[in-house]
């Protein structure tokens, strides 16, 4: 059975005898081995094998990483995955067809197993992390936003991969999602009807030097409509830009798990267009609610701002 989905790794599996501690070879193009099966606990495992001697990979609280092997007949190393909570099975089978698909893509053997690794020190962040309900749909369109921002400032070249990364505040729970020498962004993603945004705190357009609020209004599309995106999408775009960057997508990676990302199938239902794009200036005359103007007993609010009424601060409207 060709690996091209995480069900059909799912139903390879079931061919695996879990009693024999048996192994299956997964039948893949790539420049190192995978197999799975079933460690000595009957628990889901993934082996890696390869002529590069590998590193000792770290655990997390839902997988476990015995220590790496030289084998006798071959003298090939190797390294197993195993899950340690079968509640866990889904996740942990999602993130194994992420790994082989994420590192196959080597063009040798050493370039595929530093793939791997990057991937999984990816997927442990994340499962140290993690959230069993996953992002909500208002959680997911936020976070669409900001990858929709950083794919236009990839592209647009101004900045480096590196330079623009470090500036993406958003998934650290930083007041602006991104905030760079010259300016920084806060980004909105709201539906294509909304008339207004809201704003979470005192502090998110408190800053006195020059910003910008970034406005992406989206409608839902069916997936016959061309040019359609979901968040899984997205993000395999970003990948794809990032490829020949190893640093940049380190930071990548690292900032998806914060955001609590992963790449499950239930994000592929949600399927949007971008319809506009809104660009407006903060700056003193802007308006806004901060620690500054409020009296001193408001210690917090949250408040929104009528779309309409921003015309004098707008900069773009594409």
């Amino acid at each position: 059975m060709k690996i091209d989905s995480v069900d059909n790794l799912k139903k390879s599996w079931l061919k695996v005898s879990k009693f024999e501690h048996g192994y299956n070879l997964v039948p893949i193009d790539s420049p190192i081995e995978y197999m799975i099966g079933y460690d000595d606990n009957l628990n889901k495992s993934l082996s890696v094998t390869s002529k590069h001697q590998s590193i000792q990979l770290q655990s997390s609280r839902i997988i476990e990483t015995p220590r790496f092997f030289k084998r006798k007949s071959d003298g090939c190393w190797q390294f197993m995955l195993n899950l340690k909570d079968p509640k866990f099975e889904s996740s942990f089978i999602e993130m194994c067809f992420d790994l082989i698909k994420f590192s196959s893509t080597g063009i040798n053997e050493k370039d595929a197993l530093e793939r791997f690794y990057l991937r999984y020190e990816y997927w442990r962040n994340l499962f140290d992390n993690y959230n069993a309900e996953g992002l909500s749909e208002e959680q997911q369109r936020g976070l669409i936003g900001e990858l929709l921002f950083l794919r236009n400032l990839i592209l647009n070249g101004s900045k480096s991969p590196d330079e623009i990364l470090d500036g993406w505040e958003g998934p650290l729970k930083a007041h602006q999602d991104f905030i760079y020498a010259d300016r920084w962004y806060e980004i909105k993603t709201v539906m294509s009807s909304a008339k207004k945004i809201q704003i979470s705190s005192l502090e998110q357009l408190s800053r006195e030097d020059f910003g910008e609020l970034v406005v992406f209004k989206l409608e839902s599309v069916e997936s016959d409509v061309e040019n359609f995106l979901t968040l899984n999408s997205l993000v395999e775009e970003i990948r794809t830009l990032l490829d020949r960057n190893s640093e940049s997508k380190k930071i990548f990676e690292n900032q998806l798990a914060h955001a609590d990302y992963l790449p499950i199938k239930r994000y592929d239902e949600l399927m949007y267009r971008v319809s506009k794009i809104f660009r407006f200036a903060v700056d003193k005359n802007f308006p806004k609610l901060t620690h500054k103007n409020v009296p001193a007993a408001i210690i917090d609010a949250t408040y929104s701002i009528s779309l309409d009424q921003l015309q004098n601060n707008l900069i773009s409207c594409d």
